[in-house]
């Protein structure tokens, strides 16, 4: 009996890019189904990999916090014996791990000066960068073999997940007939990404006057300043705020976080991970861009909203603006608003 194909992939760092990867890695175990797959990725996104039948085994990585423990990761997996690595990141340290971890064949875009650590380089080419992410990394899984239309992200929710979240909304009178918005104001990739703090604050007065909504607030820790000068600007007066409006940032791990996205009828968010959960569980969203590109990141649904601005700089892909943050300045509460109106008559959100 021959032995099976060992495949590592090397996932991307951010939980927005793990969730695009999803489709591709799909892909992989279609064109290698008998295939043992194993992914490395970052900690803080190996949890959107977790229950995914494509996957045979999860290992992170992260040479940057310790690097000791990097290298014997390292030394084991060279005794894996890895037929083939597929590598989603562009960098020159995910090259350097597959040939580190002795993987046989090695294939990912020839960029970062890391050409001479692959035995495939994939030549990336000016029409490549104008795709979607989904089909940037199925374009590296289109050369190991027929790829098809499909798109399948097997991020999958336990019923134990879903009840602990359920349970923990309930604790504040939330059950699932409640008209509950997600708000997400956060964006880890950095500042220019990020619309206002009063901006959210008016947007969450208007629908809680129209709809008589609830809200929960959601982000990381390092968002919990962000979140907590939205709850300083909201104008509903104590104690009915902290009813309507929940401050759950830094209070959910990314498996939680997941539950609670699939709870929401809405999520308003800034381009992030968060939003990218939230369409492939097509959870109707808003979605406000400013200095990312709304075309190679939408949202994957066809629930959801765009809003934005032409401005000439946007989309300039900077962590910080080095001018006066037009591309989100011009986007005004009343924007996202009609968004909002658009998506219930136009979406089939149920009040």
């Amino acid at each position: 009996m021959s032995q099976k194909r060992k495949i590592i992939l090397r996932a991307t760092n951010w939980v927005g890019d793990a969730v695009l990867n999803l489709p591709a890695i799909h892909q992989l175990r279609k064109i290698f189904p008998d295939a043992e797959i194993t992914i490395a990725t970052r900690p803080w996104v190996a949890d959107i990999f977790k229950y995914n039948p494509d996957i045979n085994k999860i290992i992170s990585i992260d040479e940057k916090k310790n690097i000791l423990d990097y290298l014997k990761s390292i030394l084991k997996l060279r005794r894996e014996n890895f037929d083939l690595a597929v590598l989603f990141p562009n960098s020159f340290n995910s090259a350097f791990f597959a040939f580190a971890i002795g993987a046989k064949k090695r294939i990912g875009y020839n960029t970062d000066k890391r050409g001479v650590l692959l035995t495939d380089k994939i030549r990336l080419t000016p029409d490549i960068l104008k795709i979607h992410q989904i089909e940037y990394y199925m374009n590296i899984i289109k050369y190991l073999g027929d790829v098809d239309t499909e798109r399948i992200f097997n991020i999958k929710i336990t019923e134990e997940e879903k009840s602990h979240i359920q349970n923990r909304l309930k604790s504040f009178n939330i059950n699932p007939e409640t008209f509950l918005i997600g708000i997400n104001p956060g964006a880890y990739y950095g500042s220019a990404k990020r619309w206002y703090p009063d901006r959210f604050a008016q947007v969450i007065d208007n629908l809680y006057n129209k709809y008589d909504a609830r809200f929960i607030l959601i982000g990381s820790e390092k968002d919990k300043p962000i979140t907590s000068e939205i709850m300083n600007y909201v104008k509903i007066p104590q104690p009915m705020k902290e009813k309507v409006v929940l401050d759950w940032a830094g209070k959910t791990t990314l498996r939680e976080l997941i539950a609670l996205l699939s709870s929401l009828r809405v999520l308003i968010t800034n381009d992030s991970g968060a939003m990218h959960i939230a369409a492939v569980l097509n959870i109707p969203l808003i979605a406000i861009f400013g200095s990312t590109d709304w075309i190679t990141t939408a949202p994957y649904s066809k629930n959801h909203i765009i809003v934005r601005k032409d401005i000439h700089c946007a989309p300039c892909l900077l962590r910080e603006c080095p001018e006066d943050h037009k591309c989100m300045k011009n986007i005004h509460p009343e924007d996202v608003i009609d968004a909002f109106e658009e998506l219930i008559k136009e979406h089939g959100v149920l009040l």
